[in-house]
């Protein structure tokens, strides 16, 4: 375990979130139901990434990628785009390099931010099917 995963495991734990690291040494945790993870990346220590992962309906209208694609240019901070075919999976991530204070400031925010990106992703899906 590196020690930014150790440093952000013992965070999420102190703040009662009962984290745990998946086969690929990523922490997975829950908040307010949704399932997060954070990972990181072996050749860049300060790398770290918020994510959360939604499954969708295969066959999707191309118009879905789009939408993926506006939501992204529209937050900064964050990244919006579909991953696979068969099975199309909705990414949601905040992508940071702080060090943990920084991270601990921020965190509920990013947190804020995947949140938002899901409920504006949720409400083009809505228009883009009425």
């Amino acid at each position: 375990m590196s020690t930014n995963c150790e440093a952000v495991y013992n965070f999420l734990s102190e703040e009662g979130f009962r984290p745990q690291i998946d086969k690929e040494g990523d922490i997975v945790f829950k908040a307010e139901g949704d399932t997060y993870l954070i990972c990181f990346n072996e050749s860049d220590d300060d790398f770290m990434a918020v994510r959360k992962y939604i499954r969708l309906d295969p066959g999707l209208d191309i118009s879905v990628y789009k939408l993926a694609h506006d939501i992204a240019s529209d937050y900064k901070v964050g990244k919006c785009m579909l991953l696979g075919d068969d099975e199309l999976t909705l990414l949601l991530a905040v992508e940071t390099l702080e060090d943990m204070t920084s991270f601990r400031k921020n965190f509920e925010r990013y947190l804020i931010i995947l949140k938002e990106m899901e409920g504006d992703f949720a409400e083009g899906y809505d228009k883009l099917n009425s």
